[in-house]
C-alpha cells in the first residue's frame, strides 16, 4: 500500500502504512525518503512496526543512521 500523505496545519506530511517492507538499515532510509519527496513532505510519520528489530538495540547504532538520513536529505 503507498504512503497517505496529507496537509496537517498547512504543513505536508507523509505517513507510511504498517504493511511494508522493514527499515532495517541505512539504503532503507533512503528508498522510503525517495518516495515520500515527491510529496515535500515536512513530516513523514514511519510505525514503530516498520522499524527492524536493530533499530532498538542502541549498540548497532541503526536508529542513528536512520535518522541521520532523514536529517540529511
Amino acid at each position: 500500500m503507498s504512503p497517505r500523505h496529507y496537509e496537517l496545519h498547512s504543513i505536508p506530511v507523509v505517513e507510511l502504512t504498517t504493511d511494508g517492507p522493514l527499515l532495517r538499515n541505512d539504503r532503507d532510509a533512503v528508498d522510503v525518503i525517495a518516495a515520500a519527496s515527491r510529496y515535500a513532505p515536512e513530516i513523514v510519520i514511519i510505525p514503530a512496526t516498520r522499524l527492524g528489530d536493530d533499530f532498538f538495540r542502541i549498540k548497532t547504532g541503526v536508529a542513528g543512521q536512520i535518522i541521520q538520513k532523514f536529517l540529511t536529505c
